[in-house]
């Protein structure tokens, strides 16, 4: 049977779309579209992770979108997660969470000190409700999760975030445990019209393949 929780992760997917939406300051439907679409490029980070339990012979693999709403250096920041994962006791089959969705709170600082300018921290946590897939014989977990997010410009605008983490997850039967795991996430910021005309790769690209052109 259903509950309002098994519609929460729904919920939280509509209200980060309507987030981008507002954000966007033209009126036009495609403008909305392509603002709302540069915002999610812009700030948020798309991968997964791998979770052990401390207990038991239970594994967790999670894929995720992360969306920061706000965040700023030396400063309390908020965000969205939206995701999934699959969950597997021993030999038996996986169980899927089709639907995960929450909201992260952290605090993001530099690396300054040590010489890393082109690297950030983070410390985070927060919650999220997991909707089992539909034969699934588990219930709608809650999940709570607390990580520190270590991020790396590699190039230009593309960050590499590596994330070790610990959640504690209730309501799913055997996988009610707790569990230590690793994240990796890739960001590229600038957004849909950095990746077009005003991208530092792109405008490397036209400045090499273009300029002699004009030389001609």
């Amino acid at each position: 049977m259903k509950t309002i929780l098994n519609y929460l992760p729904l919920a939280i997917l509509a209200m980060a779309l309507a987030l981008l939406c507002l954000a966007a300051p033209k009126l036009n439907a495609q403008g909305t579209f392509q603002q709302a679409l540069d915002s999610a490029i812009q700030n948020g980070a798309i991968g997964g992770g791998a979770w052990r339990a401390t207990s038991g012979n239970v594994d967790i693999f999670s894929y995720d979108f992360l969306y920061d709403i706000n965040t700023s250096t030396n400063a309390l920041g908020a965000g969205l997660i939206i995701g999934g994962d699959a969950m597997r006791e021993g030999h038996n089959a996986a169980q899927w969470n089709d639907v995960k969705g929450g909201f992260t709170i952290n605090y993001m600082g530099n690396l300054q000190a040590i010489g890393l300018t082109n690297a950030t921290f983070k410390v985070y946590g927060g919650n999220a409700i997991a909707n089992p897939h539909g034969n699934s014989n588990v219930g709608v977990g809650n999940i709570t999760f607390v990580g520190v997010a270590f991020s790396l410009r590699v190039y230009k605008t593309v960050e590499l975030n590596l994330s070790p983490s610990w959640q504690t997850r209730v309501g799913q039967g055997v996988y009610d445990r707790n569990y230590a795991g690793i994240q990796a996430f890739l960001s590229v910021g600038g957004g849909t019209g950095s990746l077009l005309a005003e991208n530092y790769l792109y405008q490397e690209y036209a400045w090499e393949e273009l300029q002699p052109r004009f030389d001609e």
